[in-house]
């Protein structure tokens, strides 16, 4: 079985954003679909309240979503209750700022099968707030576990889930039914929440296949400083140890936290 469905995220005006997503998906032969996405950008804290409930820890910590992170959720579950009302087994989510670092098909055609072996309700492909030339040290300092392989790719958990966008992720019909909800809590990557309390079962996958294309699109979400994905030595060394050890004791052990 195949993909049924692909979305695609975007803001009806993001004209260079869609013409790149078109022309990305074009290139592979992959059918999609646009799903406008909400624009919060000029309402007030007051007119989108009504969509949002700050979580305990959210109170707590006096760190509240903006009005683009809570449009941005409302976005992805627009399509999870497309995906619950349309039926669909499995479905590709994009975001319109997504960049194919590698061929997709050869994974996208195994999905289903990926899915009976790893019974996976959401599959990262794609992080965001990464350069492709620093992979090699992300994969070092993010290892997962490896519960699964298939062609050339590894799958499994991460230590602990980490909010890594979501600009590319497969999700099956009963992962958008874990993840639908009427009233915003968390950001749309918040995936350690929704493992924790949707009892969702979130993979990740080694290699990427699919990258935020930072370097031509500025986030619609927050304003970054100048040279923030650079990394600093003392960080790439710290790091880099801290993710060998936890590949270690995952992969060489047999031990997850």
């Amino acid at each position: 079985m195949n993909l049924t469905k692909t979305f695609i995220l975007s803001l009806p005006d993001a004209v260079s954003r869609r013409q790149s997503a078109s022309n990305q998906c074009k290139q592979y032969d992959i059918s999609f679909e646009w799903v406008d996405a909400f624009d919060f950008r000029n309402k007030s804290q007051e007119e989108v309240s009504h969509y949002y409930q700050p979580t305990d820890r959210a109170k707590q910590k006096n760190r509240f979503l903006s009005n683009t992170e809570i449009a941005c959720a409302l976005g992805h579950q627009k399509i999870y209750e497309m995906i619950i009302t349309q039926n669909i087994p499995f479905s590709l989510v994009l975001e319109d700022d997504f960049k194919f670092i590698d061929n997709p098909l050869p994974l996208l055609s195994q999905i289903d099968h990926i899915q009976k072996n790893t019974n996976f309700d959401i599959l990262i492909l794609g992080y965001v707030k990464l350069l492709e030339k620093d992979l090699a040290y992300h994969y070092r300092r993010l290892p997962i576990k490896h519960t699964y392989s298939c062609l050339n790719y590894q799958f499994g958990q991460p230590w602990v889930q980490f909010s890594c966008g979501t600009v590319a992720y497969v999700i099956t019909q009963k992962g958008a039914q874990k993840l639908k909800s009427d009233i915003i809590r968390v950001t749309a990557d918040d995936w350690l929440y929704f493992e924790q309390h949707n009892n969702a079962d979130i993979l990740h996958v080694r290699p990427l296949i699919i990258l935020e294309d930072c370097e031509n699109f500025q986030s619609d979400i927050r304003n970054e400083k100048k040279g923030y994905l650079e990394i600093k030595n003392s960080s790439y060394i710290i790091r880099s140890a801290k993710g060998m050890m936890k590949n270690f004791l995952m992969n060489g052990l047999k031990w997850k936290q």
